[in-house]
């Protein structure tokens, strides 16, 4: 299973948004990794590092984080599907 943080929370609405970024805690509770799509703009954002702060208590260490820079997710993913594609 996967959380995508901005494609599952509601942009759109700043109310909604807000109740579900408080709800971002149990989702990274059951959560064995967290990967990062990191870019420059990464530690801007708050709610990116209360999503990193929550997973550290949880996880009680970085070995189970991995940052992936953006440009290179997108290659990554590609990859992914196509790999999906050939094996389905």
């Amino acid at each position: 299973r996967v959380f995508v943080d901005s494609l599952c929370i509601p942009q759109h609405d700043e109310t909604l948004k807000s109740q579900c970024i408080y709800g971002l805690a149990s989702f990274l509770k059951r959560s064995e990794t967290l990967l990062v799509l990191w870019s420059p703009r990464y530690c801007t954002r708050l709610w990116c590092m209360y999503e990193l702060g929550c997973f550290l208590m949880k996880q009680k260490g970085a070995k189970h984080i991995l940052f992936l820079p953006v440009q290179m997710s997108v290659l990554w993913l590609l990859c992914y599907l196509q790999v999906a594609v050939i094996f389905a």
